[in-house]
């Protein structure tokens, strides 16, 4: 038997009488006459009955159906609480907000626990402006915070946060940067040919329930660390990590000539570019501490905040990149390694290699990352200003958005059919 037929077999089993004299029903405590009404627009209400009090337009009319089905969906998926409520409730004016509540809470716990709540990483990268800038032109160096290249923050020089900032022009020679503190990161000119900058964040320190961090673990395809864990019994433990970031960023200016998108900075971890970046494949190399990294996973994002899926560095600690159009691209990878540091249990590194394929045909080129929106400050680590692995919920979340947008549509109004005095 359907849930909606047991529950109509509820009202007819107690359905209260008409009003006879004074006094209540035995058993009810709204035996009076406004109850009976509101009984009988509850049951016009499951049988989705339109209520004949007055005409309405079509508009309305349209409204007050949807408002009937929500209201319908809520008591089937919450019917003895509605029943019971009704029996005990004395004069009760229930509007649309308090008549979506079982159903408001129900979606918000299948939001939270059906959705995976993947911690996913706050990700680092460089940006510059005009993405393929001529000789002599000014260029604005900027570095953004987001997830998939998608902008949420942008962050300024810190310089008791960065280790290294250095630059190398196409002559090969690698310089360090005079950068001042704030937004953005650089600005400045530069000669024809291509560029390279390189940026270390120093570390930092993060602490993540156990649950959570297994979540980030898969979520960025370490499972070399999550059998380490699971091996040692720590699975269910919290996950203590240092981490740390390196990013690049290889421009071209006017007609990009040199090998600087090959130079290897000295980074901890650093992710190289073997082929000059252009429309077709590119190898990239990953490199841990100078040496080829195997079985590395490393991500590609176009710069329209389009994903491709990751890929695992073969033996030679390389990936091949296809099918590059002209554009703003980004391949970003993080490892991590048992730390041998007191108080800490993983250091991770973090690299992000930003670069641009020039357009040599007509040829639309991918658009640069559009400006982020402004963020409310605080929170996540000390010293970066963000968690690198905020949790996201998200379908679930926007279920719940979009119902909470209805309601203020809807305002208060009753649901159709049911009485209100």
């Amino acid at each position: 038997m359907r849930v909606a037929d047991r529950f109509e077999g509820l009202l007819d089993r107690h359905e209260p009488p008409a009003r006879t004299g004074r006094g209540a029903h035995a058993g009810y405590t709204l035996g009076a006459s406004p109850y009976r009404r509101r009984f009988l627009a509850l049951r016009r209400q499951v049988q989705g009955l339109a209520s004949p009090r007055r005409a309405r337009s079509s508009a309305i009319a349209s409204r007050e159906r949807s408002a009937a089905t929500i209201c319908r969906s809520g008591w089937v998926l919450y019917p003895r609480f509605w029943y019971a409520s009704a029996l005990r409730m004395s004069r009760v004016h229930v509007s649309v907000r308090s008549s979506l509540l079982p159903l408001t809470w129900v979606l918000l716990v299948l939001a939270i626990g059906a959705s995976p709540r993947v911690a996913k990483a706050h990700d680092y990268w460089l940006s510059a402006t005009p993405s393929t800038p001529q000789a002599d032109e000014e260029i604005t160096l900027r570095m953004w915070v987001g997830e998939a290249m998608k902008a949420q923050a942008e962050r300024p020089f810190a310089p008791d946060r960065t280790v290294r900032f250095v630059h190398a022009s196409s002559g090969g020679d690698v310089v360090d940067v005079d950068a001042e503190e704030g937004v953005p990161v650089w600005s400045g000119r530069l000669e024809g040919g291509g560029h390279l900058f390189g940026m270390h964040r120093g570390p930092a320190f993060i602490e993540l329930p156990g649950a959570e961090f297994e979540r980030y673990l898969s979520h960025e395809a370490l499972t070399s660390v999550i059998d380490a864990r699971r091996e040692r019994g720590e699975s269910a433990m919290p996950g203590k990590e240092r981490y740390q970031r390196y990013l690049k960023l290889w421009l071209p200016v006017g007609e990009a000539t040199g090998s600087t998108h090959g130079l290897d900075l000295g980074f901890a971890y650093e992710l190289v570019l073997l082929d000059p970046p252009s429309a077709g494949d590119v190898r990239v190399e990953a490199r841990f501490r100078g040496a080829p990294l195997v079985g590395a996973p490393l991500t590609l994002v176009r710069g329209d905040a389009v994903a491709r899926a990751p890929q695992r560095t073969d033996e030679r600690g390389q990936i091949l990149l296809s099918d590059l159009s002209p554009g703003t691209w980004l391949v970003r990878g993080v490892h991590m390694v048992r730390s041998e540091q007191a108080g800490v249990d993983w250091d991770s590194f973090w690299a992000a290699f930003t670069f641009e394929v020039p357009s040599r045909d007509v040829v639309a080129p991918a658009p640069s990352p559009a400006p982020p929106q402004p963020v409310a400050p605080g929170g996540g680590c000390a010293g970066c200003g963000l968690h690198p692995t905020r949790p996201s919920n998200g379908l679930g979340a926007w279920l719940v958005t979009l119902l909470a947008l209805w309601v203020r549509r809807t305002g208060t109004r009753p649901c159709p059919g049911r009485a209100t005095s």
